[in-house]
């Protein structure tokens, strides 16, 4: 969890080893979602009535904003051996309304 620039704070969630979770808005899974410090959903969030901000992730584990343009980056903990597959730890720069998966 960070709070934005936009005093906003976000929140990362894991998509508990069910890919496919991460690319339904209505899953918390596979998920950064954005909310106010109260807990509400913002008006301007992408999907009406949703905390949902990015979707499509594996299992984000920080969050961090340019100082400069206000960019925000997430790191992202690649498979470590489900799939076959090992490694693959991603940083992205992420962009509103992105889907990561």
């Amino acid at each position: 969890m960070a709070f934005g620039p936009d005093g906003m704070l976000y929140v990362t969630t894991g998509d508990a080893s069910r890919p496919e979770l991460a690319q339904d808005p209505g899953s918390l899974a596979g998920k950064i979602r954005r909310v106010s410090p109260e807990g509400a959903v913002p008006d301007d969030n992408r999907f009406p009535g949703s905390t949902v901000w990015f979707l499509g992730h594996r299992n984000p584990e920080g969050l961090a904003w340019h100082p400069g343009t206000g960019d925000l980056f997430a790191s992202e903990h690649g498979p470590s051996g489900e799939f076959g597959l090992g490694g693959q730890d991603e940083i992205n720069v992420l962009r509103r309304g992105g889907n990561y998966g």
